[in-house]
Protein backbone atom coordinates (compact mmCIF):
# COMPACT_ATOMS: atom_id res chain seq x y z
CA UNK A 1 0.00 0.00 0.00
CA UNK A 2 2.67 2.55 0.27
CA UNK A 3 4.78 1.79 -3.18
CA UNK A 4 1.12 2.96 -4.62
CA UNK A 5 1.53 6.15 -2.73
CA UNK A 6 5.00 6.76 -2.89
CA UNK A 7 5.00 6.37 -6.45
CA UNK A 8 2.12 8.98 -6.81
CA UNK A 9 3.39 11.65 -4.73
CA UNK A 10 6.99 11.09 -6.59
CA UNK A 11 4.41 11.35 -10.36
CA UNK A 12 3.31 14.86 -8.85
CA UNK A 13 6.50 16.08 -9.01
CA UNK A 14 7.12 14.56 -12.16
CA UNK A 15 9.72 12.10 -10.72
CA UNK A 16 8.91 8.65 -12.17
CA UNK A 17 9.96 5.22 -10.97
CA UNK A 18 11.21 3.99 -13.81
CA UNK A 19 13.70 6.60 -14.11
CA UNK A 20 13.91 6.38 -10.15
CA UNK A 21 15.62 2.50 -10.96
CA UNK A 22 17.30 3.03 -14.12
CA UNK A 23 19.49 5.66 -12.36
CA UNK A 24 20.33 3.07 -9.89
CA UNK A 25 20.73 0.80 -12.11
CA UNK A 26 23.34 2.48 -14.09
CA UNK A 27 24.95 4.28 -11.70
CA UNK A 28 25.88 0.80 -9.78
CA UNK A 29 26.94 -0.75 -13.56
CA UNK A 30 30.57 -0.67 -14.28
CA UNK A 31 29.57 -0.70 -17.70
CA UNK A 32 28.60 2.79 -18.49
CA UNK A 33 27.66 3.33 -22.31
CA UNK A 34 26.54 5.69 -24.49
CA UNK A 35 24.16 3.80 -25.96
CA UNK A 36 22.13 3.15 -23.22
CA UNK A 37 21.96 6.48 -22.10
CA UNK A 38 21.28 7.86 -25.54
CA UNK A 39 18.31 5.31 -25.86
CA UNK A 40 17.40 6.60 -22.42
CA UNK A 41 17.21 10.12 -23.64
CA UNK A 42 15.03 8.84 -26.57
CA UNK A 43 13.17 7.04 -24.44
CA UNK A 44 12.56 9.75 -21.44
CA UNK A 45 13.20 13.70 -23.38
CA UNK A 46 11.74 14.84 -20.57
CA UNK A 47 14.06 13.07 -18.15
CA UNK A 48 16.31 16.13 -16.48
CA UNK A 49 18.25 13.16 -15.03
CA UNK A 50 19.53 10.57 -18.12
CA UNK A 51 20.44 14.27 -20.15
CA UNK A 52 22.71 15.23 -17.20
CA UNK A 53 24.34 11.45 -17.17
CA UNK A 54 24.98 11.49 -20.67
CA UNK A 55 26.83 15.22 -20.34
CA UNK A 56 28.67 13.35 -17.57
CA UNK A 57 29.72 10.57 -19.63
CA UNK A 58 30.88 12.74 -22.82
CA UNK A 59 32.45 14.89 -20.54
CA UNK A 60 34.46 12.06 -18.49
CA UNK A 61 35.24 10.69 -22.56
CA UNK A 62 36.51 13.87 -23.68
CA UNK A 63 33.71 14.53 -25.88
CA UNK A 64 32.95 18.41 -24.68
CA UNK A 65 30.71 19.32 -27.61
CA UNK A 66 28.15 16.81 -27.02
CA UNK A 67 28.34 17.03 -23.27
CA UNK A 68 27.68 20.76 -23.96
CA UNK A 69 24.97 19.76 -25.78
CA UNK A 70 23.89 17.27 -23.31
CA UNK A 71 23.85 20.06 -20.35
CA UNK A 72 22.21 22.50 -21.68
CA UNK A 73 19.32 20.32 -22.64
CA UNK A 74 18.76 18.93 -18.94
CA UNK A 75 18.90 23.26 -17.83
CA UNK A 76 16.36 23.90 -20.13
CA UNK A 77 14.25 20.91 -18.57
CA UNK A 78 15.21 21.70 -15.36
CA UNK A 79 16.75 25.49 -15.03
CA UNK A 80 16.94 25.15 -11.31
CA UNK A 81 19.22 23.15 -10.66
CA UNK A 82 22.30 24.68 -9.88
CA UNK A 83 24.29 21.15 -9.85
CA UNK A 84 23.78 21.00 -13.60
Amino acid sequence: IVLPIVTFLLELKEIYLAEIVTISVIKLSKNKDASKLIKLCEKYPNSHAFHKMLAEYYENNNEKEKAEDEYLKAIELKPNDYKT
